[in-house]
């Protein structure tokens, strides 16, 4: 596995998707799991420690015995220092190249080479919805909405933030 890709929020919810690579034949990307704790849903908000905790519970609950990297929104600074004080040390700041790791993710989806779990019904939900902000667009910007959007930026982190070693892994997508 490459990592969980971590999106946090109070208000908004807060989630972590975990990458892997498919077997032979044919590898591929595989967002295998899916941890979401989204409070406009239970109608109560979690604490930094709360969510460090549900996510530490999920991790280890997960197929993969071990997670090498925890890639998370670099904004979410009060979430890495609960993090770190809590023991994680393989928390990094995710690359957060909007654009760019739209385009990666969509680019993947496309071609087949990264597939999605039913074990991810946040992002499968989410997907589907996915916009681009009209005004921004007219303004010559690539910019989305920012509505229903947190398992995709959680899966945006984990796979522009691991792309050096995922993409020798997949040939077809070197050229």
């Amino acid at each position: 596995h490459f990592g969980v890709g971590v999106d946090y929020g109070t208000t908004n919810a807060s989630v972590g998707i975990l990458l892997g690579l498919s077997a032979e034949p044919k590898p591929r990307l595989v967002l295998l799991d899916e941890w979401r704790y989204d409070p406009a849903t239970v109608q109560s908000r979690l604490t930094d420690a709360q969510i460090s905790a549900g996510l530490r519970e999920w991790v280890g609950g997960t197929k993969s015995p071990r997670v090498e990297w925890v890639f998370v929104d670099p904004a979410a600074a009060s979430l890495k220092v609960q993090l770190h004080a809590d023991g994680v040390r393989n928390v990094v700041n995710a690359e957060n190249d909007v654009s760019y790791g739209i385009r990666t993710v969509a680019s993947l989806l496309g071609t087949k080479s990264l597939v999605v779990s039913d074990a991810c019904p946040g992002f499968i939900t989410e997907v589907t919805g996915y916009s681009w902000d009209p005004k921004a667009t007219a303004s010559g910007q690539d910019k989305p909405l920012k509505v229903a959007d947190h398992s995709l930026d959680a899966a945006r982190y984990v796979v522009a933030s691991t792309e050096t070693l995922w993409r020798p892994l997949l040939p077809a997508l070197a050229a």
